[in-house]
């Protein structure tokens, strides 16, 4: 399996369009930035604030970035029914393509961490070390959250061997449409005071990320986002399992 994970990574490390894309979209976080302190009232906070939405929105786009990167080219080249029939256990491409996510995605927003902070230095901005661990949280929290949105959609691509609808889904669930959906119906008063929109991966995530930064580690809401990633990949597992492949 590592052998599998490091040709992966090595292979999708390497893919021009990813890398352009990522650099024009730290490019714009940049411009962003940059504009955002031609005003009088630029300092540490306001740049944080910009810096903290601009990165929400930012994974967002990554996470659509390495989704497409990850599976278009295996379904295209059969690159996984290759590794399969090498030997490979279907489990283990499974957990292969989800930490490819994970790794990626964990690089990129690493890289868009220090282009921020670089950007914010050159227009005059000096953060402190709480405002670092509010940017690290962030980070954490919403990685971990983005771990589960992969896990989730990785259902669908397993089971249906394609990308497009997964990747529709994937993107309902990264910018709240879906969460919205579904929290909505935990309003209803036979459902409301069970209070189960604590539990969908979005409010998990967002109350993890706003527990963490004030000092208290939401354990509830990390055991749920958890909860999803395993059974994201119990079920993938399961359902590839019985998988017909066309070689």
């Amino acid at each position: 399996m590592m052998r599998y994970l490091k040709a992966d990574l090595w292979r999708l490390s390497k893919r021009i369009p990813r890398i352009i894309t990522i650099i024009l979209i730290n490019i714009i976080l940049a411009v962003v930035i940059i504009k955002g302190s031609q005003g009088d009232s630029w300092n540490s906070v306001f740049f944080m604030d910009k810096l903290l939405k601009g990165f929400s929105m930012v994974i967002m786009g990554y996470g659509i970035v390495e989704f497409i990167s990850v599976f278009s080219d295996d379904f295209r080249a059969k690159t996984m029914q290759v590794a399969i029939g090498a030997g490979t256990k279907r489990r283990h491409v499974i957990l292969t393509k989800w930490t490819d996510c994970m790794v990626l995605l964990a690089g990129d927003m690493l890289f868009t961490c220090i282009v921020g902070l670089l950007t914010g230095a050159m227009t005059g901005v000096h953060v402190n070390g709480e405002q670092i661990m509010d940017l690290v949280i962030n980070f954490l929290g919403n990685l971990i959250q983005s771990g589960g949105y992969y896990s989730l959609v990785m259902i669908l691509v397993f089971h249906m061997q394609s990308v497009m609808i997964p990747l529709l889904v994937y993107m309902f669930l990264s910018i709240g449409l879906l969460n919205s959906v579904i929290s909505s119906l935990f309003y209803i008063d036979a459902i409301q005071k069970f209070h189960l929109e604590s539990f969908t991966l979005t409010n998990a995530g967002q109350s993890f990320i706003s527990r963490l930064i004030v000092g208290s580690l939401d354990f509830k809401s990390l055991i749920v986002m958890l909860v999803y990633i395993a059974i994201g990949y119990v079920v993938s597992s399961l359902l590839f399992k019985k998988k017909e492949l066309e070689f």
